[in-house]
């Protein structure tokens, strides 16, 4: 089976997976749950997209340079978290001080060059 063939058929089951769900628990009634549906709609839809992305990385080049820079993942997560708890601090149950944020870049950083040396 090729590549393409291999995510048809992963997003297909995830497309099941999520009718069962939702026939098996109803659609989310109040709004904090209809606020979580969206997100996880929000991050399976961006998941869906990377692994596209992913895909056509892989198809057009060295297997490792595409895996690398699939690590860079974590600064997104990183960024878009701190972009997030501006508007919903709740979201975040660690508290942000000047070191934590220190020691998470630096760690970023470090995976980002064991990335690069991977080429």
């Amino acid at each position: 089976m090729d590549v393409w063939g291999l995510n048809f058929w992963l997003g297909l089951g995830s497309l099941g997976i999520a009718v069962i769900f939702f026939l098996a628990h109803g659609w989310p009634a109040t709004k904090k749950d209809k606020q979580i549906a969206l997100i996880l709609f929000g991050a399976d839809l961006v998941s869906s997209l990377v692994l596209w992305i992913m895909t056509i990385a892989l198809s057009r080049g060295p297997a490792s340079l595409a895996v690398s820079l699939m690590q860079i993942k974590m600064a997104f997560v990183f960024i878009a978290s701190l972009i997030l708890s501006r508007w919903w601090p709740q979201m975040l149950k660690e508290k942000i001080t000047t070191k934590i944020l220190v020691q998470k870049i630096i760690a970023i950083v470090i995976i980002f060059i064991g990335a690069i040396l991977i080429l």
